[in-house]
């Protein structure tokens, strides 16, 4: 009896958490990660990409295992036409015109979830939209497989919304349709 009374219930748990960045040797750790997180292929090309701009990809350890990451990158807005190169950094785009941020992906293995890391990876990209290099960010928006309503209401905590839905999104997974969630940034 004496045991339970002093436990904290999962939700209020925080899990002790250190951050790092991408290199060219965690790589590896971040690809397997996302392999067992996401229903989603990422080729190799992704993964090089994100070791080009590392600043765009936050990793989350937890006893020095890798047990969450984010990745990113800012955009021009649709309207603009000039696209992005694959491969440039966030701060790379110009900041000139009006941008948003794209989360690429998002993740934490299933044994660490509702420890609040996926808050605080997300705080991280949110943080840095508030940052001077993320000048000019308009909002941020993210895809969520229309049957993921755990995705769904973790977003909607954060002031997340659904904006649209694209049909036939992702290949050889079901569902293919996706839902996209933006979050709009105050101006200043």
């Amino acid at each position: 009896m004496m045991a339970a009374a002093g436990a904290q219930s999962r939700a209020d748990q925080q899990a002790e958490i250190e951050f790092g960045e991408l290199t060219v040797k965690n790589v590896r750790q971040l690809q397997v990660l996302n392999e067992d997180v996401f229903p989603v292929k990422y080729g190799d090309k992704f993964y090089k990409d994100l070791v080009s701009s590392p600043e765009d990809t936050r990793l989350a350890y937890h006893c020095d295992v890798l047990v969450g990451a984010v990745s990113w990158r800012v955009e021009p807005r649709p309207a603009d036409s000039a696209a992005k190169p694959v491969g440039t950094s966030s701060a790379a785009v110009q900041s000139g015109s009006r941008r948003r941020l794209y989360i690429m992906t998002l993740g934490v293995l299933g044994a660490y979830r509702g420890l609040g890391i996926g808050a605080r990876l997300l705080e991280c990209v949110l943080s840095y939209c508030k940052s001077a290099a993320a000048a000019g960010l308009d909002d941020v928006y993210l895809h969520v497989q229309t049957n993921n309503d755990d995705a769904l209401a973790f977003y909607k905590r954060f002031g997340f919304e659904v904006v649209s839905t694209i049909e036939a999104y992702y290949k050889n997974i079901e569902p293919t349709n996706c839902f996209v969630l933006q979050k709009k940034l105050a101006l200043e």
